[in-house]
């Protein structure tokens, strides 16, 4: 059964959906008709947008059942006060009612995208003067064209409004607000010209947005058609009136072929109807009033009815319902057939039943049931519950009470119990049987064989039988223990041992038993005799015994002796044989031993152990070699690179007592007097041992510098060919001038002297470090001049007027002048003739001209010279 109060908002500005009256086929009306042309129902006299709110301002009429021009509405000149800011006389005077242009229009658009896109059906519809509204329509005055589209929301506005605006030009308020000048009273006539309307309010009433008394955005007053009038505030947003409504409460279940009568409730509407979900369940005595009768059809089966309460608006249909259920009036009741159950069992009843109502279980024995309140429980009989049991069912419905029962035979379980033989089973014992005490059933579980048990493993063994006498099962389980063996083993040290070590414990994994065998006392065992040595460890524990034999080795201990070839040696002298007496073992006592062999690389006193260890037994034995150090034989001396005819050195030894020898080489001296490689020796005895030591020296030949020139007369700035005539030599290195105006590290190289005079030339040779010099004068004269100019001006201005050259040290000479195009205009071949710039007593034209020169100096430097020459006058 659900009973719930929904609401719905039915959209209208200022209360425009409170039916007072039954609906007529859901005509969308919800005022009835006024009984002249217009009634006034609503004023917004506080509206929204601060300053601007003059022209948010909005008057709602109802018209009656003619429609009526729009251009007839006007408002009066009011004499006196006490009347609303309204009307000729007035600062707001009427001005009539605006035609829309695309501005307005662009408004009401506005708004009704709003309405729209919040998923609302109503639609404002806008009228200018020369149109009609419709009768019985919803007619909404707005005080001005100038006013904001967003200063009140229609969001919700789920109705038809036309809209007319008076037009532009009243800014103040309207309507008195709540702190308005006295009086508190207001009066607003509205005409047509067909009827008029006036209505009072008292503006001290005037609700604020939280219902209380004052003033603020959102203030109205409705009227009904008397004129009585109500106060309320919904903010900046269309008004808004709820419809509830309820479908009432039903409590079921009922019998088929009977009546309920219903108890539906709504407030802010009278249009609404009832609707069975599923006409075919019966019918109702009227669907359109609060409280009818539904009649559930004769013989319905058990079944759940939902009736709808459903209530019309403009836009939607909504709807609450009550649900129950019917039950059939003919009741078909069964718990079941008779049946048989063995005691240790559960019975599943299967009982049916095609009616609802309350169930209820019982029994004539000791047993119960899991849930005596359904229909198909579970029942476990008691304990000592034998023989025949009734089980009886009875359910109480809307049409009356019903029992049956059925007759349950409870049968014997056989018995599952068996025996075994008692005492201590021992692990490994022989195999027994199991006696059970009721033959024919199974038995199961682990080192089974029919009813025989083979204890071949200790632990707890769980053994099951199972047995079915006349389709009763029963079993039993039992644990047969299976106690284990001791355990016999024992752990002996690392073996095999040798004679002659300490006695070694012998550690038993279970204690309690008693050791035996050769050397045995108690749990120690003395390794004196050699050989394979067995011993026996048994126990006994709760009456199970075993018994472990192990055995263990004993070795005799090996010859660990050995005799050096030597034991007194020079250091690294070769390697000493160790002969040990057995091969097989290890030397060790210094790292100068290589198995067998040691190396006396290093003088001292070594003791040398040798360690053998045969089938694990190890002895060892030690010898003393002593390695005498070897003297020093090194020796050194000033150099090892001489040059002939150097003075003798002294050889000087690290260690005294030894003698030097080689060629050149007198007691400890040397005399590089000869050019070659001479080897040095020295040779010393110390002890038992000697060495020696050879160091080779190198005599160079000491060179012989010399050298001649060319020429042997230089000129200024001329080359001078300097040729090496000395015995050979690796390096060279000449030096030119006093002081140095130059170097030079070739065998033969060329200088020029920048001046003339005398210069000494001095030659440094070497040969590998052996030095030798030689130094000559050179003597230079002043260097050849040619001077070739490359412009003239024979202007007969005495400055520059004639091409010649300027030359010193020259011998021969000989000048060509070319003009452009080859001709020769001019030849000499002496220094002082120049060319005056004429050719055959005719001056040349300004322009280049080409020469060549021909000459050589008194040294035999010959001279080419090519070139251009610029004539200009």
């Amino acid at each position: 059964m659900r009973s719930s109060l929904l609401s719905i908002l039915f959209i209208g500005l200022f209360q425009f959906n409170s039916f007072a009256q039954p609906c007529s086929g859901g005509s969308g009306s919800s005022l009835p008709t006024p009984s002249k042309c217009f009634e006034i129902v609503s004023i917004l006299v506080d509206a929204c947008d601060g300053s601007n709110e003059g022209q948010n301002e909005m008057v709602r009429l109802k018209i009656g059942a003619t429609p009526l021009l729009i251009s007839g509405f006007s408002v009066p000149a009011y004499g006196g006060s006490g009347f609303v800011n309204w009307g000729a006389g007035a600062s707001n005077i009427w001005r009539g009612i605006a035609t829309y242009n695309a501005t307005t229009l662009g408004k009401i658009n506005t708004i009704n995208s709003s309405i729209s896109a919040s998923s609302h059906c109503g639609i404002l519809i806008p009228l200018n003067p020369a149109q009609y509204v419709p009768a019985n329509a919803n007619l909404l005055i707005i005080t001005s064209t100038s006013f904001n589209p967003s200063a009140q929301s229609f969001n919700n506005l789920m109705d038809t409004l036309y809209v007319i605006m008076q037009t532009s030009g009243n800014t103040a308020g309207h309507f008195a607000n709540n702190t308005g000048g006295t009086p508190n009273t207001r009066m607003f006539i509205l005409n047509h010209t067909l009827c008029s309307d006036t209505v009072e309010y008292d503006k001290t009433k005037l609700l604020m947005q939280d219902q209380t008394i004052g003033a603020e955005d959102g203030g109205t007053v409705n009227f009904a058609y008397n004129g009585t009038d109500t106060y309320v505030n919904y903010g900046c947003a269309v008004p808004i009136t709820p419809i509830t409504y309820d479908a009432g409460t039903v409590t079921g279940p009922f019998c088929s072929g009977s009546s309920i009568n219903l108890n539906a409730s709504v407030s802010g509407t009278n249009c609404y109807v009832w609707q069975a979900k599923d006409t075919s369940q019966g019918k109702f005595d009227d669907t359109t009033i609060l409280t009818p009768k539904f009649t559930i059809k004769t013989g319905l089966p058990s079944s759940t009815i939902t009736l709808y309460f459903k209530i019309r608006n403009t836009c939607s249909l909504a709807k609450d319902s009550v649900v129950f259920t019917s039950t059939t009036s003919t009741v078909i009741l069964n718990a079941g057939n008779d049946t048989s159950l063995c005691k240790s069992k559960i019975l599943k009843l299967q009982a049916s039943t095609n009616s609802l109502g309350t169930i209820t279980w019982s029994t004539s024995g000791s047993g119960s049931f899991n849930n005596s309140g359904i229909i198909q429980p579970n029942y476990t009989p008691g304990a000592l519950e034998t023989g025949i049991t009734y089980l009886k069912l009875k359910q109480v419905t809307t049409c009356g009470t019903y029992t049956d029962s059925l007759k349950l035979t409870l049968l014997a379980s056989p018995d599952p119990n068996f025996s075994f033989p008692i005492g201590a089973i021992c692990e490994g014992s022989s195999p027994f049987n199991l006696s059970p005490n009721t033959a024919g059933g199974v038995f199961s579980g682990s080192n089974l064989s029919g009813n025989t048990f083979t204890p071949n493993s200790s632990g707890s063994f769980p053994i099951k039988y199972l047995i079915s006498v006349s389709g009763c099962v029963d079993s039993s389980i039992q644990s047969i223990i299976v106690v284990a063996k001791p355990n016999p083993n024992f752990s002996i040290p690392a073996n095999p041992l040798c004679i002659g070590d300490a006695p070694i414990n012998l550690s038993p994994t279970t204690s309690g038993g008693v050791f035996s065998g050769s050397g045995i006392s108690g749990n120690t065992f003395t390794p004196s005799l050699s050989g394979t040595i067995p011993v026996k460890y048994k126990i006994t524990l709760a009456g199970c015994a075993d018994s472990l034999t192990q055995t263990i080795t004993v070795n005799p201990k090996p010859n660990a002796t050995f005799a050096p070839s030597l034991t007194l040696v020079c250091e690294k002298s070769p390697a000493i044989s160790l002969n040990p007496t057995i091969n097989g073992g290890v030397f060790s006592g210094s790292s100068s031993i290589l198995g067998t062999s040691f190396d006396p690389k290093s003088p001292g006193i070594y003791t040398i152990k040798y360690e053998l260890n045969a089938l694990g037994c190890i002895d060892s034995s030690k010898q003393t070699i002593v390695v005498e150090a070897k003297p020093n034989p090194q020796f050194t001396l000033t150099d090892t690179l001489f040059c002939s005819g150097d003075p003798s050195i002294t050889l000087t030894p690290i260690e005294n007592g030894g003698v030097f020898s080689g060629n050149f080489v007198t007691s400890n001296s040397f005399n590089p007097s000869n050019a070659g490689k001479h080897d040095i020796q020295y040779t010393i005895i110390k002890g038992t041992c000697r060495d020696s030591s050879i160091k080779t020296v190198r005599v160079i030949e000491t060179p012989t510098a010399s050298f001649d020139f060319n020429p042997t007369i230089g000129s200024a700035n001329e080359v001078v060919q300097f040729t090496y005539t000395g015995t050979t030599v690796t390096n060279y290195r000449w030096d030119f001038g006093s002081p140095i105006i130059g170097t030079d590290n070739k065998k033969d190289p060329k200088f020029a002297f920048p001046n003339s005079g005398t210069y000494p030339v001095k030659l440094w040779v070497s040969n590998e470090g052996c030095l030798d010099s030689i130094s000559k004068n050179m003597d230079i004269e002043t260097a050849d001049t040619l001077i070739v100019p490359n412009v003239f001006t024979p202007n007969s201005d005495s400055i520059n007027d004639r091409f010649g050259v300027i030359s010193l040290g020259l011998n021969d000479f000989q000048l060509y002048i070319f003009n452009r195009w080859g001709g020769l205009v001019f030849e000499s071949n002496s220094f002082s003739e120049s060319w005056d710039g004429n050719y055959n007593g005719n001056p040349c034209p300004i322009d280049v001209y080409f020469y060549i020169i021909e000459a050589k100096s008194r040294t035999g430097h010959q001279y080419h010279l090519k070139g251009t020459l610029t004539l200009l006058r």
